[in-house]
């Protein structure tokens, strides 16, 4: 497991400092992983359940369930995956789940604890894939096409429409996005 550190600050009633960790994790980590795994699903369907409010029935929470499971198996066994758990003052505030493939990294799971929300925690996040992998020149992402609230945090960061389909999927069911960091980014 690998750290960053980041320093945010925020304004409310007076400019005041809150640490924001980022911890990688691989397939080296299994202990470590599975030791907040259940933290991470919390913090998965708490964001899912408000971004599908419209949807979430038992039956879509346990596609998620299960969805989050197999990643975490996959995990385990492949070390192109990574999980960034970002801790804001020490509690899991948010993470990403990535995979690297030569220059290009494909996220597959994205979320922040509604509590975390609007913090820039999930642009720390994504820009944490090319701290953790520099050779890395594009991000690809895809998001159901019943979701109408991470399109907008993806374009806010400078993710354009494109046809990426991860493997799993169809163009009927999702909506692809890239981010070329070296001519999409001016990170501020």
């Amino acid at each position: 497991m690998k750290k960053f550190f980041f320093l945010l600050s925020a304004l409310t009633s007076g400019l005041y400092a809150a640490e924001l960790t980022l911890d990688r994790y691989d397939a080296r980590d299994v202990a470590a992983v599975c030791a907040i795994e259940s933290t991470l699903k919390t913090v998965y369907l708490r964001a899912f359940e408000r971004v599908y409010k419209d949807y979430w029935t038992a039956e879509f929470e346990q596609l998620d369930r299960d969805y989050f499971d197999s990643h975490v198996e996959k995990l385990k066994h492949d070390n192109q995956m990574f999980i960034v758990a970002a801790k804001k003052n020490g509690t899991v505030a948010g993470w990403i789940f990535f995979s690297c493939h030569e220059q290009s990294a494909i996220i597959d799971i994205i979320c922040i604890d509604p509590a975390f929300q609007q913090q820039g925690i999930g642009k720390a996040l994504i820009f944490s894939i090319r701290d953790y992998v520099p050779a890395i020149k594009t991000i690809q992402v895809a998001t159901r096409r019943i979701n109408a609230i991470s399109p907008l945090f993806y374009e806010k960061v400078g993710f354009v429409k494109t046809n990426f389909v991860p493997e799993d999927f169809t163009a009927d069911e999702v909506q692809g996005y890239e981010l070329n960091l070296d001519t999409d980014v001016a990170i501020t």
